[in-house]
């Protein structure tokens, strides 16, 4: 009789290592694909400071250099458009020129550009144009995404 049970306790053992030993690999898999998807996400916000520095910051200047507060605004509102770019504002020194967005909560990314004009030869700052990206995007796609994954790893 006791032939007879120890196979069967063997096989369960077997069956739940085996189930173990499988989910500890799906969440492995799961945990690398979700980590590369976080740093793509991370690497077009880098990508989107890239674009406004080289097609939007001249414009910027301009329109600093010549006090066109309506271009201005436009172009700030259309950087605030851009995905997970939430915040926008222009600077003199300590003096806010114009802003576009709300404040960021939680984890961000902010860069900032100085503004150049060059003016009789020589190169004048003339103010700084700061860029806040918000995480919190980034994080909502990886949570959506972590079902479809694991899912499809399972």
């Amino acid at each position: 009789m006791s032939n007879t049970i120890a196979p069967h306790r063997l096989r369960r053992k077997l069956i739940f290592f085996v189930i173990l030993f499988s989910s500890a690999i799906t969440l492995v898999t799961t945990g690398v694909q979700l980590y590369r998807e976080y740093g793509r996400d991370l690497q077009g916000i880098n990508d989107r400071f890239a674009q406004v520095e080289e097609s939007n910051l001249p414009g910027i200047q301009q329109a600093v250099w010549a006090f066109d507060q309506a271009q201005i605004k436009v172009l700030l509102d259309g950087i605030v458009t851009l995905r997970d770019f939430e915040f926008a504002e222009l600077r003199d020194g300590e003096r806010s020129l114009a802003k576009s967005g709300g404040p960021v909560q939680g984890a961000q990314i902010a860069k900032t550009f100085a503004l150049t004009h060059m003016h009789r030869g020589q190169k004048l700052k003339i103010g700084e144009l700061k860029i806040i990206a918000s995480l919190r995007g980034v994080f909502l796609r990886l949570i959506d995404r972590a079902g479809v994954v694991l899912l499809s790893n399972g």
